[in-house]
């Protein structure tokens, strides 16, 4: 993961609300960016509405997205879904002292899923990739946590 310049940018076109969305990239393990840009008109305005609708702090329905919370090694994992299209991600609070509810999903990886289990390989990276401090220093340029000055 090191020597790559690793930067985050928020999904264009949704809000940021008390949730958020947005891409990891910059190393060859990131492909989530690349392939939601690749992806037709009907597949990417059907994954940006279910991206909103759970930017408007809904946590269902698990056929559009769903966290992994019974397993304790990916429980910060995430992921949207599209029929066979997987984007995989971990979930972070990225200002913990100015705004400690603002959640951030931050996507990493792609995969094609025909088959009921997941890739494990996809959790296991998005793992990685939340304890990285390239990804992490990526995500604070956009989202530097600082306190509020008290007057």
């Amino acid at each position: 993961m090191a020597g790559s310049t690793i930067t985050f940018e928020l999904v264009v076109g949704l809000p940021v609300m008390r949730r958020a969305v947005g891409f990891l990239f910059g190393h060859s393990e990131l492909s989530a960016r690349e392939c939601f840009l690749a992806l037709g008109d009907e597949a990417r305005r059907n994954l940006l509405a279910r991206m909103n609708y759970w930017i408007a702090w809904n946590n269902s329905p698990a056929k559009w997205f769903h966290g992994f919370p019974n397993d304790p090694e990916h429980k910060n994992c995430f992921v949207f879904k599209y029929q066979e299209k997987r984007f995989y991600g971990f979930l972070y609070h990225p200002t913990p002292k100015s705004n400690p509810r603002f959640q951030l999903c931050v996507l990493c990886s792609y995969d094609s899923k025909s088959e009921w289990e997941t890739d494990m390989v996809h959790l296991n990276r998005a793992e990685a990739w939340l304890l990285a401090a390239a990804a992490i220093l990526a995500i604070r340029r956009l989202f530097p946590d600082e306190e509020a000055k008290k007057r």
